[in-house]
């Protein structure tokens, strides 16, 4: 029911509208095995789109090229820009300042695969230094 957007990563289960469920009777099964995978995908993507806003923040903040860029063409400032909420940014971020320059290449090698590693970075830490 509804639209899988971000909440998609707080789902432990999926509900079909049951006249759909009439037509359709497998769907949910469908939907409920692929649930997983779908929230493996949203972690990851939020997680490369964190990496990328990282880069842009360390990177670009004092850049008066991409202030202009910020104000002419996205409509806005660095200051909004940083305010805007990103788990992606926040995780990149954490592990960033835990692991130093080793941390994105760790991230591309070992991502994380759970909305609770995405939400709570010492969890995906954690792991790292349990699979050693």
């Amino acid at each position: 029911m509804n639209v899988l957007g971000p909440q998609v990563l707080t789902f432990t289960h999926v509900q079909v509208d049951p006249k759909i469920s009439q037509y359709i009777p497998e769907l949910l099964d469908i939907y409920q095995r692929w649930l997983s995978p779908i929230q493996t995908h949203h972690t990851v993507f939020s997680v490369m789109e964190g990496m990328a806003e990282f880069c842009v923040m360390r990177i670009l903040s004092d850049d008066q090229d991409f202030q202009a860029y910020l104000h002419t063409f996205a409509d806005t400032n660095i200051s909004a820009y940083r305010i805007k909420k990103s788990t992606g940014r926040d995780f990149a971020s954490a592990v960033y300042q835990k692991m130093g320059k080793a941390a994105f290449r760790t991230i591309e090698d070992t991502p994380p695969t759970t909305t609770h590693e995405l939400k709570d970075p010492q969890i995906y830490l954690n792991k790292l230094t349990t699979n050693v």
